[in-house]
């Protein structure tokens, strides 16, 4: 069974239109179904309550296992929370919001189902134009990632970087040996990251890059 990770966006949480204060806050999901690396938005309502935080914790929880993504701080009772799945297991599963009171605590849950298997095609290109593709694998690894730049051998596809980069939190990584490879994860399907080659007297030096998800 793949760990689960869930990619934060740290600082996507943000205020929304003012609302009126009410006792029965809500959570939910949208959309509410995705595949692994797609975007979710958690649609925080009504949060503003007497004797309680002004923020409420996130979590999502599938099969016993929990992570935390952060806060979601407010001042009007609503909040829009930026995520989306990273190696999630395929099948029903939960975002968790919590607030803290000064004689309960308040919780509610956004249940979503995870779909299955599959992999995701990014393509792009460097600040020089040159080409950038790489697929991810089950939201968990980046493997055939390739990049176009002065020192590649293949002036068609350009440089392929061997074996597979697992994802973290919202990035991933190579450095060492030929290759020093950097991406992260943006919102609506967009990665953007740093890529260089180093090989036989050959050096591409640093240039960044971005890519869009295809398919």
């Amino acid at each position: 069974m793949n760990k689960l990770v869930i990619a934060c966006l740290c600082g996507a949480a943000g205020l929304a239109v003012p609302a009126t204060a009410a006792a029965d806050p809500s959570l939910r999901a949208s959309p509410d179904t995705g595949e692994p690396g797609d975007d979710v938005v958690l649609h925080g309502r009504g949060w503003t309550i007497a004797g309680c935080a002004n923020k409420a914790t996130l979590s999502f929880r599938q099969d016993g296992t929990k992570l935390k993504l952060g806060s979601a701080i407010h001042g009007n009772g609503r909040f829009d929370f930026h995520t989306h799945y990273q190696q999630a297991e395929p099948g029903a599963a939960r975002f968790v919001a919590v607030q803290r009171c000064e004689d309960r605590v308040y919780r509610r849950a956004a249940h979503v189902t995870i779909g299955g298997t599959h992999a995701v095609r990014y393509r792009g290109q460097t600040e020089h134009g040159g080409r950038v593709s790489f697929v991810v694998v089950d939201g968990n690894e980046v493997t055939r990632f390739r990049f176009m730049n002065r020192c590649s051998t293949d002036r068609e596809r350009g440089s392929l970087v061997p074996g597979a980069m697992p994802i973290g939190d919202v990035s991933f990584s190579r450095r060492g040996g030929r290759f020093r490879i950097f991406g992260r994860f943006r919102p609506n399907g967009v990665v953007k990251g740093r890529a260089r080659e180093r090989v036989m007297g050959c050096d591409s030096e640093k240039m960044t890059w971005r890519a869009d998800r295809v398919g």
